[in-house]
């Protein structure tokens, strides 16, 4: 832990804090054909705070970290199998204006990735990345990040938190590496930030108290883990996997789902077939699709929605906790805002805390 640093800026400054921040690649949300995503920022001219602020992007910052697709190594098969991996070029990164709720996500990766033995690729990208988050004032319609132990100015995951006074934000370092950060940007520009004074650090204690009180969605999760348990067999998942279309979308759009496929892309180098030139591609898969648990041979543990449904609900709420003591889930409400079908999470949770067994 770290004794944290507190300081204000103000709202027409942003772009100078942005500014300063020379030597690393900035990562923020931007408007892409009125879709909020985040992508990285080459000309600073042309970002908009408003609009980069305004809202959770549609699609998780996970990508950041682990690529929809990625090379992992390309090969050259002859005689021999020459195997070459590519050369590091990430360089320092930030990720500015991520929610405290898609920030908690790392967190669940690193759970996964980043133990013995790490993922290099993740953990490479982890190591090299500062992230920036901004409070949420006004939760989204689905947000629900308190029931699973998360909330809109949750620290966890973050090197520097913003909160949204107005026409100031505060300012927080909560790492090491936020506060080094922070003190970069004085030096460069000393007359940006001023030291953030009672007031203003007691108002945005105030916002984070009344935006977890207007938090829409609130479900008790306590002891959800064994209650599954005791359901695995219910007609209950029949009734839930009757509406559900496989499409996706949920596990997609998720900031914690990790599910990948590896792939190998080659082509014959000439008329011969035994030389190859190729690579190996990880790239995201789902759960949700009966392909990604066809075995070999034919067989499919999961062949049908009820079994893939209940998966996710199981791996998030059931196996993940009782493996690494927290959800697979951080309650930001994706999933049920773009599922085409209306499947809703946390009311399948809450019939789930009803059922009678």
């Amino acid at each position: 832990m770290t004794a944290t640093e507190i300081f204000t800026l103000p709202k027409n400054r942003m772009h100078a804090f942005l500014g300063a921040l020379s030597g690393y690649k900035l990562y923020a949300p931007v408007l892409v054909e009125g879709v909020l995503l985040f992508d990285l920022i080459t000309d600073l001219k042309k970002f908009s705070c408003d609009a980069a602020l305004s809202g959770n992007p549609v699609k998780p910052p996970k990508a950041l970290l682990f690529p929809q697709t990625e090379t992992m190594f390309r090969f050259n098969v002859t005689r021999d199998v020459d195997i070459s991996v590519g050369k590091d070029n990430e360089g320092e990164r930030i990720i500015f204006g991520i929610h405290s709720c898609d920030a908690r996500s790392f967190l669940i990766f690193d759970q996964v990735f980043d133990r013995d033995p790490s993922d290099p690729y993740y953990a490479n990208r982890r190591r090299k990345t500062v992230i920036i988050g901004i409070a949420c004032n006004i939760p989204g319609a689905n947000c629900f990040c308190t029931s699973v132990g998360g909330g809109p100015a949750s620290k966890e995951g973050l090197d520097v938190l913003f909160t949204d006074l107005g026409d100031r934000y505060v300012v927080e370092t909560v790492t090491t590496r936020g506060k080094v950060l922070i003190k970069q940007v004085r030096k460069t520009n000393p007359d940006l930030m001023a030291e953030c004074q009672a007031v203003d650090i007691q108002k945005a204690l105030e916002l984070h108290k009344s935006a977890e009180e207007k938090m829409p969605r609130n479900i008790d999760l306590d002891g959800m883990p064994k209650k599954l348990a005791r359901l695995s067999e219910h007609q209950f998942w029949s009734d839930i996997s009757s509406k559900c279309i496989a499409c996706g979308i949920c596990t997609y759009l998720c900031p914690t789902c990790y599910c990948f496929d590896i792939q190998d892309e080659a082509a014959p180098l000439s008329a011969n077939v035994y030389k190859l030139v190729g690579k190996r591609v990880r790239v995201w898969d789902s759960c949700m699709f009966p392909e990604y648990t066809l075995q070999a041979s034919g067989y499919n543990p999961r062949p049908l929605r009820i079994h893939r449904i209940k998966n996710r609900i199981y791996h998030k709420y059931k196996w993940h906790p009782e493996n690494f003591k927290s959800f697979a889930c951080v309650g930001c409400g994706r999933c049920i805002d773009f599922c085409p079908v209306n499947v809703d999470i946390v009311e399948i949770l809450s019939k789930v805390k009803a059922i009678r067994d």
